[in-house]
């Protein structure tokens, strides 16, 4: 069962017109629900991280290096899905009860314009 805040490899599920998923393989993401949703949900929503240098440096993009992470790190919160926990195949580190989580959860706010 993951946790908020936890870092897991996952394999995204292909979305038609996103920029997310390319080639198949396992990326990054970060687990940004409550509790409750991980132990009774099987839908979780994560946030993709990417090691590509953006053009753009947005307000839905948050930096995160370390925590496992193999290098340096882009949170995208304008990418925030639900995907189901089968779906995360590795943990990697967790960044609850951090400023990055906190920053995280203030760009999907920002996203989510609430």
């Amino acid at each position: 069962m993951c946790k908020p805040g936890d870092i897991y490899w996952a394999n995204l599920p292909r979305i038609p017109g996103s920029q997310v998923q390319q080639g198949g393989k396992p990326r990054p993401v970060v687990v940004c629900v409550n509790y409750a949703c991980c132990r009774f949900s099987p839908i979780v929503h994560v946030v993709p991280l990417t090691s590509k240098k953006k053009k753009n440096n947005l307000p839905t993009h948050v930096a995160v290096s370390g925590f496992g992470l193999p290098k340096p790190c882009t949170a995208m919160a304008e990418q925030l899905m639900p995907i189901d926990q089968k779906f995360l195949i590795q943990h990697i580190g967790n960044i609850a009860r951090t400023s990055v989580y906190d920053d995280i959860q203030k760009a999907i706010k920002i996203q989510l314009a609430i």
